[in-house]
């Protein structure tokens, strides 16, 4: 198993800043992380597996791996 270094780890709640993202500015949990996500575009990477509030998953490419850039969020923002 390959260690990878990220800026963020599983458990820390952020968002994504990105303005497209799938869903806008919604905060999630990192579930988890995957270095072998294949993307919708056919190209392995590293991402970040992630859970909104509702319980839905979804992946982010980790940013140097072409991803979108998140921001950590503080409990009660």
């Amino acid at each position: 198993m390959t260690k990878m270094k990220t800026k963020f780890k599983v458990g820390d709640r952020c968002k994504c800043l990105h303005p497209y993202a799938y869903r806008r500015e919604e905060p999630f949990i990192i579930v988890g992380i995957c270095n072998k996500f294949l993307s919708s575009n056919g190209i392995i990477r590293a991402a970040y597996v992630i859970q909104y509030d509702d319980g839905k998953y979804d992946a982010i490419p980790i940013e140097n791996e072409g991803g979108y850039e998140m921001r950590p969020l503080r409990e009660g923002v």
